[in-house]
C-alpha cells in the first residue's frame, strides 16, 4: 500500500512536435514522461502501431520514441503517444505530414516478390539509451535499404499495396564499390579555401549532448592531427555512401562534420554519423540524391586546436526501372534514348529539368563615368545548370583586353568593363539557357562622358608683404584651373577661415585674395594658399611682417642752468667773498662755543 502511494500519475514533460518531412526518409518522434507508466502505446489516426521493421518503438527510462524507417505518403496522419498505469493514464499528440514526390522508389513489387528484412534483436539494455537509440536508427534504415533477395516468383500481376516498395538497382549495393575519385586542380583550391576558412574561424555550433573535454597531464596534451584523412569518391544516386577518417588527440577531439562549409547537424536524418573510441569517424548517407554531391570537411578540435580533412563525393545519376519494364518477373532492359532527346519516363527524379531562373541581376538601367570600372553580375539557378552568354545591341561580347567575362565560385557570372568607354554604351542582353528553356535579363549601360580637367597652375603668386599694426593687408594671387578650384589659405598650419577681421575672395577669373582689416603683431607669419580640384593640388606661400612704428619724442626749449659765475658777479656787486663763504673750514670759526656741549 505505501508502494502504491507512492505511484503518480503519468504525466508528459515533452510533449510531441509536428514534424514536415519529405519521403523517402528517417523520422523519429520522441517525448518524455514521468510517473513510471505500465504500458506506453503509439497511435496513428487512432489505430494501434505494432512493433515492426517498419515502426520501431522504444522506452527506456522517461524516453519513449518512435522510429519510422522509411517515410512513405500514407505515412502523414496524427501521431498520438499514450502513457498509462493503475493512477491514470496521459497523452500527447504530433501532426506528421509528408510532403513531396516519392522519387528514390520507383517500381513495385508483388506480395511475392516483397523482401520483408527479419526484426531486429533489440540490444542489451547497457544504460546507454543514446547509443541504443542511435544504434536502433541505423538498424531501421539499413533494414528498409536492404535489397531483396533472389527469389522465385509467380506469373501474377503488379498487386500496389501501401507499404509494399521495393527499390530497384541495376546492381545490388554490396556489388556497387565506391570508386576513389580524383579532383581537379580547381577543385582542389576550392578544397584548401575551404579547410583553411574553417580551421581558421570555423562557424562551429555546439551540441548540447556533447562531453567536455577529458582531464590530462600538464604537458601531454597534442594536437589533433589525421592518421587517416578522407578520400574522394564517386558513387551513383541511390546507393549509399560512406566517408571514414582517422584522428588522433589528446584530449580526445570532438568532431563536427560539414557539406560546402555549412554545418551538419548531428540530428540529421539523412547524415549519419558516428565515432568509436579509437578515434575512427564516419560520416555515412545510406541513400544518395542529387543534391549530395560536394565537398564534405570533417574538422577536429580539442584545447591545442583544430585541423580538418576535406573529400568531395561526385554524384552522378542513373536511371531508375519503371514498373512497365518488369512483368512475369522478367527484367527488360529500357530503351535508350537517342543523344538530344528525352526518354519516355522523363518523370522519374533524376531526369527533371527546370527552367532557368535568375536569383541576382544588375539592375535595368546603370549609369557609369566614363574611364572607370563597371561590372555586371548574375546568377541563374536551373536544372542543368545553365549557360549564360552576354550581348550588346544583337552582337556577342567576347572577351578581350577591356572586357572580361568571370565566373566565380559561387556561379556568379560577371561581365566587367576594367575602363568603361563612350563605346560600350548600349543595351546588353544577358541569356540563360539549358535544356527547359531559355530564360534573358536586359540592362541599359550609359556612359556619361568624362569632364576635360587641369590642375590648378599659379599665374600670380602672392608677395612678400610688410605693414604697420592696424594696416590693411591685401594678399592677392591668380589660378587658373578646369574645373574651379577650392580655395584654402592657411596661417603656419592653422588654417584661415573667413570673419569679420580677415576675409576671403574668389572669382572666376582665378583672382583669390585674403584681407586682413586690422593687421596685428601675430598676424606675422609664413602665409600659404591651395588650390584643389579632381585633377590636381597646386600651393603657393609669402610672408608677411607686422611691426610697430616708434613713438615720437616732443622737443621743447632747454631751461638754463645757475652756474657758479653768476654768484660771483654777484659777490662783486654786494661786496661778498664767495670762495670764502663756500670753504667748509672757516664756515662755524666765529660761532661762540656753547657752555651746555
Amino acid at each position: 500500500m505505501v508502494e502504491d502511494a507512492k505511484v503518480e500519475s503519468p504525466r508528459f514533460t515533452k510533449s510531441l512536435k509536428d514534424f514536415d518531412c519529405a519521403p523517402g526518409g528517417c523520422c523519429v518522434l520522441e517525448c518524455r514522461v514521468k510517473g513510471v507508466p505500465d504500458k506506453i502505446v503509439w497511435k496513428r489516426e487512432g489505430g494501434e502501431i505494432e512493433d515492426s521493421f517498419e515502426f520501431r518503438t522504444l522506452h527506456r527510462g522517461e524516453i519513449c520514441t518512435l522510429v519510422i524507417g522509411e517515410l512513405f505518403p500514407e505515412d502523414a496522419g496524427k501521431f498520438t503517444c499514450e502513457a498509462s498505469n493503475a493512477k491514470g493514464k496521459c497523452t500527447t499528440s504530433c501532426t506528421l505530414s509528408v510532403q513531396g514526390n516519392f522519387n528514390n522508389v520507383n517500381s513495385v513489387s508483388t506480395n511475392a516478390s516483397a523482401y520483408h528484412p527479419p526484426k531486429p534483436t533489440p540490444p542489451p539494455r547497457n544504460g546507454n539509451f543514446k547509443a541504443e537509440k542511435d544504434q536502433l536508427i541505423k538498424d531501421v534504415a539499413r533494414a528498409v535499404t536492404t535489397p531483396k533477395p533472389a527469389q522465385t516468383q509467380t506469373k501474377t500481376a503488379f498487386n500496389k499495396t501501401p507499404r509494399d516498395y521495393v527499390l530497384y538497382c541495376p546492381t545490388t549495393p554490396a556489388d556497387i564499390e565506391q570508386q576513389e575519385y580524383k579532383v581537379s586542380s580547381f577543385e582542389q583550391r576550392l578544397i584548401n579555401e575551404i579547410e583553411y576558412r574553417l580551421e581558421q574561424s570555423p562557424p562551429v555550433l555546439e551540441d548540447p549532448d556533447d562531453d567536455v573535454f577529458e582531464d590530462v597531464e600538464v604537458g601531454a596534451e597534442k594536437l589533433p592531427f589525421f592518421v587517416m584523412p578522407l578520400k574522394n569518391y564517386h558513387v551513383t544516386v541511390g546507393t549509399g555512401a560512406s566517408l571514414i577518417c582517422q584522428v588522433s588527440a589528446t584530449p580526445k577531439p570532438k568532431m563536427f562534420w560539414f557539406k560546402d562549409g555549412k554545418q551538419i547537424s548531428k540530428r540529421s536524418r539523412h547524415y549519419l554519423t558516428s565515432c568509436n573510441s579509437e578515434g575512427e569517424c564516419e560520416l555515412r548517407i545510406p541513400e544518395l540524391y542529387a543534391e549530395d554531391d560536394g565537398n564534405y570537411t570533417a574538422l577536429a578540435t580539442n584545447p591545442l586546436g583544430r585541423v580538418s580533412s576535406t573529400a568531395r563525393i561526385a554524384v552522378s545519376s542513373h536511371r531508375i526501372m519503371n514498373p512497365d519494364m518488369v512483368a512475369d518477373g522478367i527484367v527488360r532492359a529500357p530503351k535508350t534514348p537517342e543523344k538530344g532527346t528525352l526518354a519516355d519516363d522523363e518523370e522519374s527524379a533524376v531526369e527533371k529539368y527546370y527552367r532557368p531562373v535568375f536569383v541576382q541581376k544588375p539592375p535595368e538601367n546603370v549609369q557609369a563615368e566614363e574611364g572607370k570600372l563597371v561590372r555586371l553580375n548574375v546568377k541563374v539557378t536551373g536544372l542543368p545548370l545553365p549557360e549564360i552568354s552576354f550581348s550588346i545591341n544583337g552582337m556577342p561580347v567576347r572577351s578581350d583586353a577591356t572586357h572580361r567575362i568571370l565566373v566565380r565560385e559561387n556561379n556568379v557570372h560577371s561581365l566587367l568593363f576594367e575602363r568603361v568607354s563612350m563605346m560600350d554604351e548600349g543595351t546588353y542582353t544577358i541569356v540563360a539557357k539549358n535544356r527547359a528553356g531559355t530564360n534573358m535579363a536586359r540592362v541599359n549601360l550609359k556612359v556619361k562622358a568624362r569632364e576635360y580637367a587641369t590642375p590648378p597652375t599659379f599665374v600670380q603668386r602672392p608677395v612678400a608683404t610688410c605693414a604697420a599694426v592696424g594696416d590693411a593687408v591685401r594678399l592677392e594671387a591668380r589660378v587658373l584651373a578646369t574645373p574651379r578650384p577650392v580655395i584654402t589659405w592657411k596661417k603656419g598650419s592653422d588654417q584661415v577661415v573667413h570673419s569679420h577681421r580677415t576675409q576671403l575672395y574668389q572669382d572666376d577669373t582665378g583672382y583669390v585674395c585674403l584681407q586682413i582689416s586690422q593687421a596685428e603683431i601675430d598676424d606675422t607669419a609664413w602665409y600659404t594658399c591651395s588650390a584643389v580640384n579632381k585633377a590636381g593640388i597646386g600651393s603657393c606661400n609669402c610672408k608677411l611682417d607686422i611691426y610697430c612704428p616708434r613713438p615720437e619724442v616732443r622737443q621743447t626749449q632747454m631751461r638754463r642752468i645757475r652756474t657758479p659765475n653768476r654768484y660771483a658777479n654777484l659777490a662783486k656787486v654786494a661786496g661778498v667773498d664767495m670762495k670764502e663763504s663756500l670753504a667748509a673750514e672757516g664756515r662755524f670759526d666765529h660761532l661762540p662755543e656753547s657752555e651746555d656741549l
